[in-house]
């Protein structure tokens, strides 16, 4: 997966003068997470993981948009899982427990589990990078 949080070593005109002052265990922590994002999971392979985290960042960058005015790029996910990955990344707050156990029953609960966590994860890293001000 592509880094795009290289803190330290960009710009400032792309950062600003706080990128200087990330500590070198939060870049090292976003590096293993991307590295860990792009490895084989217990129910999911690499390039689903990738996937997965790509229409995450897609989701999450349009969240403010209405939902029938989002636009995504074509995936080689399962509409279910798609329809998963978006929710989490862009309405989290509409989740409820019935559409979550949905959701479980399609997918599984264990790949339910794993997808969260790359878009959790994912969501993690990018609110930080908003936070700098990218």
């Amino acid at each position: 997966m592509h880094e795009t949080f290289n803190y330290a070593e960009e710009s400032k005109e792309k950062w600003g003068p706080q990128a200087g002052c990330v500590r070198q265990d939060i870049v090292d922590a976003h590096r293993q997470t991307w590295q860990a994002i792009a490895r084989a999971g217990s129910f999911w392979s690499d390039d689903n993981r990738i996937e997965i985290a790509k229409q995450a960042r897609v989701a999450r960058a349009q969240r403010s948009e209405l939902s029938f005015n989002r636009s995504y790029p074509d995936s080689t996910l399962s509409s279910e899982a798609l329809e998963a990955v978006r929710k989490i990344a862009a309405d989290a707050g509409k989740i409820d427990r019935s559409w979550a156990s949905k959701q479980v029953a399609a997918l599984g609960e264990g790949s339910y589990a794993e997808m969260v966590s790359i878009v959790a994860s994912v969501a993690a890293i990018d609110a930080f990078s908003e936070a700098l001000g990218r």
